[in-house]
């Protein structure tokens, strides 16, 4: 069976680093042989700013896929200022974009409310292959069976008590879902 390449934005790789401090939960994630995780030079560089990457750094090289997004940006740049496309959600966008212009399959992670909002518009197919972080954890428990239920209440717990930026409402009906 081949890896489900996964691209997301630097607000889920923190949310386990900074966010609820828990990185060999995102080590087992990112080491799953289900995935394929990919990341380009502005993620990479927005994630190694935290305090905590050094807990990953070994998993995140090992297992984490670098994609030069610079020479592919040019090709979304109707859609993107050249401020945005230097951002790190736009960056998953692009590399999402490719992806599905080119027939792969894919899992594009972006927490940014008008980001997602603005693939919903322009790029319906990448839309429909994109979640948030929640989302994500949930459907490896859900769907990809990278974690058991359990896990994925604990975790979603622990974002509903840290600053990862999320209405608790939203946390509470992933939590019920998983618990039914």
């Amino acid at each position: 069976m081949k890896a489900l390449r996964v691209v997301p934005d630097s607000s889920f790789y923190l949310f386990f680093l900074d966010d609820i401090a828990r990185p060999i939960e995102l080590c087992g994630i990112l080491a799953h042989e289900g995935f394929s995780f990919w990341t380009g030079i502005i993620i990479k560089a927005e994630i190694a700013m935290s305090e905590h990457f050094e807990a990953i750094s070994g998993e995140f090289a090992n297992t984490v896929g670098l994609i030069d997004y610079y020479r592919y940006g040019e090709l979304v740049r109707p859609f993107f200022s050249l401020g945005e496309i230097r951002k790190g959600e736009h960056e998953v966008v692009v590399i999402a974009f490719i992806w599905d212009a080119t027939s792969e399959e894919f899992h594009a992670i972006i927490d940014d409310g008008p980001v997602r909002r603005f693939v919903e518009r322009r790029f319906p197919s990448v839309s429909a292959r994109t979640t948030g972080t929640l989302g994500f954890i949930e459907r490896c428990a859900m769907g990809y069976e990278v974690l058991t239920r359990v896990e994925a209440i604990d975790l979603l717990k622990a974002m509903k008590t840290s600053d990862f930026r999320i209405k608790p409402e939203i946390v509470d009906e992933a939590i019920h879902r998983l618990e039914a």
